[in-house]
């Protein structure tokens, strides 16, 4: 029988995994009583793979385990060889600085599940979390790519439920759940606060949650020379990312030489 959040509460401490992209974010999580860091770099477009630098003074600093993106650029989740080849050494690197888990997520271009680059994942994480992201918001039947990563071995799943927000994904959310049975987890995440963080809880059955819980700081040295903007508004479209122009470079050394 479904419990409410209130008996929930009292049964079991509701688990709140943090998204961080800092030292200084993830010390200020644990202090306002996170369970888990989910550390990425970039959290702006969605998270990127942390720098190992990053990773280390993180893991020395915190007590609560640290799982760690692994996305090599922004835009989709269909990766060529040149890009399968970074996230295998970035993943590599990662579980041999001592993360719990890696976060990771692989489409076809069509937007199913690549079930070939997922389970190579799956196995290199071992014994640690596998975390498929929320790349599975694009899938085109959520409950059939759910079971599919059950049988991957995919130790949890980070969605919305497919909505901009988690909470009106609930119902989907709900479904995860009921398919999963209790052999994934699912993690719900995108915009919540915590106004119906309880709500979620209550209406999806999932024991924990994925927050931002950001603001805006400003870095003013930027605010100098305002005829210079170093945001490329045209890469941070949905799907876009950039990409060298070879055709554009050997211009340029044509135009020197």
């Amino acid at each position: 029988m479904h419990q409410t959040a209130e008996e929930n509460s009292n049964n079991q401490r509701i688990l709140v995994e943090v998204c961080v992209g800092s030292l200084a974010d993830a010390i200020a999580a644990e202090a306002a009583g996170a369970s888990r860091i989910e550390l990425c770099s970039a959290v702006e477009v969605g998270g990127l793979t942390p720098s190992l630098g990053l990773v280390e003074q993180v893991l020395s600093a915190v007590e609560i385990p640290v799982v760690a993106m692994v996305r090599p650029r922004p835009g989709g989740f269909c990766y060529d060889k040149t890009e399968l080849q970074t996230m295998r050494c970035d993943a590599k690197l990662l579980l041999d600085c001592g993360v719990t888990g890696i976060v990771f997520g692989f489409l076809q271009s069509n937007g199913q599940v690549d079930a070939v680059k997922t389970a190579e994942f799956v196995e290199l994480t071992g014994e640690r979390d596998a975390v498929f992201h929320r790349a599975f918001e694009f899938v085109p039947d959520p409950l059939v790519a759910c079971e599919q990563l059950i049988t991957l071995g995919t130790t949890r799943i980070l969605t919305s439920g497919q909505a901009l927000q988690a909470i009106d994904g609930a119902q989907l959310l709900r479904k995860l759940v009921a398919t999963s049975e209790g052999k994934m987890q699912i993690l719900p995440g995108g915009g919540i606060q915590s106004e119906h963080a309880a709500e979620l809880i209550d209406q999806t059955g999932c024991q924990q949650l994925h927050i931002g819980a950001s603001t805006a700081l400003c870095d003013d040295s930027l605010n100098l020379r305002q005829e210079i903007d170093f945001c490329s508004y045209d890469y941070l479209r949905q799907g876009n990312h950039r990409a060298v122009d070879p055709e554009r470079v050997a211009a340029v050394v044509s135009a020197l030489t």
